[in-house]
């Protein structure tokens, strides 16, 4: 258990459920959700020992009911048959730290007191499943301003190792690249196009059957200043980067592959400080110029997820970039014999992330001490 003060969602367990609750009642009534939730915390529910872990799963639920207007009279007897006893104050107690013991007994006498007394009006939680922001065939093109610099969203130049080419797996990182050589995205137009929809359990865990729907997009290889109309898109390409996948750990790569197609949270595409200006299109036939282009490729089908606007920016054009630097031409689709760098091999990939963090560390080190 992680508890960290005497307050009833002040431990790992209650901060859960509460998550869970807010979840699982916004798509369930009373009853039902009750079935759900019990069935998430079937350990707890069916625990015959009371620690505090336990009786705060109770205290919490009860509070969390009652708060709602959906206190059932199986929580409210169960947590005021705990309260009586003061169950898992003892752990409180044998902490030693009196102040804290005060404070959660005078905490429990609270709930105490507000589960005898009529509970509020029954209030759903709101939990809004995510819908496509776009249609396929849309066209959203835009302005960028960059209001912190000229760096904000630039390309990053990270993890060069990740080539099977050794020119391209030695190239430098952006510390070691001149400001100049960079894209410089400052008042430049740039076009996304979506490309479908994907969707995604809400929360496998405990509510199967709910999906959150996202647009699919994928990024025009246009940068410019001069704003591009549905003509010139027409016969433009479209733009890859490396979509990685870690590990829980973060340390190791489970997979890198090229990509082209990505998700953006739902409330990126909107005129705001960085996008000064904004229009959409829509052309069908465009979704199915990439569909086109893209069947003739091997690279993934899994598009990148969630990304906000400007990392897209920075992370569409970042290869490209690299690779006009090196010389080495990127494949934009358009070119059917075209293909993109090989990638080193998982295992290889992993050698040289193991090194790149110790010699990071070590320049780190170095700096700082």
């Amino acid at each position: 258990m992680g508890t960290w003060g005497p307050g009833i969602y002040s431990n790992d367990t209650v901060m859960d459920l509460r998550c869970d609750c807010n979840e699982i009642f916004a798509f369930y009534g009373v009853e039902e959700g009750n079935k759900v939730l019990f069935r998430e915390y079937k350990e707890i529910v069916e625990r015959n020992c009371v620690d505090d872990d336990t009786a705060s799963f109770w205290y919490a639920l009860a509070d969390w009911q009652w708060k709602h207007g959906m206190l059932t009279e199986q929580v409210k007897k169960k947590a005021l048959e705990l309260l009586k006893e003061y169950a898992g104050l003892d752990e409180w107690i044998e902490a030693g730290n009196e102040k804290n013991t005060k404070k959660r007994k005078a905490n429990l006498d609270a709930l105490k007191e507000q589960l005898q007394k009529e509970q509020m009006p029954y209030k759903r939680p709101r939990v809004t499943l995510a819908r496509p922001k776009h249609n396929p065939g849309d066209i959203v093109v835009f302005q960028y301003t960059d209001i912190r610099e000229k760096w904000w969203g630039r390309p990053d130049f990270y993890a060069p190792f990740y080539f099977a080419s050794p020119v391209i797996a030695k190239s430098p990182l952006v510390d070691d690249i001149k400001k100049n050589d960079m894209y410089d995205f400052h008042g430049k137009w740039m076009a996304a196009l979506c490309v479908g929809t994907k969707k995604y359990l809400h929360n496998e865990r405990i509510l199967p059957g709910f999906y959150d729907e996202y647009s699919v997009y994928a990024w025009y290889d246009y940068l410019s200043d001069a704003q591009p109309d549905l003509e010139t898109l027409q016969k433009t390409g479209f733009l890859p980067f490396l979509h990685c996948e870690s590990d829980d750990t973060g340390m190791e790569y489970d997979n890198v592959e090229w990509s082209y197609t990505f998700i953006l949270c739902c409330a990126t595409f909107k005129p705001d400080r960085l996008i000064v200006k904004l229009e959409k299109n829509s052309c069908l036939s465009e979704k199915e110029r990439f569909d086109s282009l893209f069947s003739l490729k091997k690279y993934s089908t899994e598009p990148c997820e969630l990304l906000e606007l400007w990392h897209m920016a920075g992370k569409a054009y970042t290869e490209k970039n690299r690779m006009e630097l090196l010389g080495i031409k990127i494949d934009n689709l358009l070119d059917a014999s075209m293909e993109n760098p090989a990638i080193a091999p998982i295992e290889e990939i992993n050698k040289r992330f193991e090194l790149d963090s110790e010699e990071t560390q070590r320049k780190f080190e170095e700096r700082f001490n």
